[in-house]
């Protein structure tokens, strides 16, 4: 139960402010929406795999003297080394789909001066 509550929070934490913002006008910034939203998920995975590469590393000094936990420290982080790399190569992919082969990318991020005319960042 305390699980189902954990992910609605953080779920609600890193989407709502995605929604509050969802106005969109048109199809481009409704990709840029969805890739905001792209980049949001997968700062959580990146969040979650360095909670698991840390955690292995705690459990494996922590129990240098009992050899089942020390094994079990060590696949804690073989397992967070996995994911690192299965992270980068899908975020890989989604980048060569997304910007070089649809042309989405963020909204770039517009500077304005004295007189209300953007200037370019």
């Amino acid at each position: 139960m305390l699980y189902n509550k954990t992910f609605s929070v953080v779920t609600a934490f890193f989407l709502l402010p995605s929604f509050a913002h969802a106005q969109v006008s048109d199809i481009f910034g409704f990709t840029v929406l969805i890739y905001s939203l792209i980049q949001k998920v997968g700062f959580l995975f990146w969040v979650l795999a360095i909670a698991l590469f840390f955690w292995g590393l705690v459990k494996f000094i922590a129990n240098a003297g009992d050899t089942a936990e020390h094994e079990k420290g060590k696949k804690f982080i073989v397992w967070g080394l996995i994911s690192f790399v299965v992270l980068v190569s899908i975020w890989g992919i989604v980048r060569i789909i997304l910007v070089d082969t649809l042309g989405i990318s963020p909204a770039s991020t517009q500077y304005l001066n004295k007189n209300n005319t953007v200037i370019a960042p």
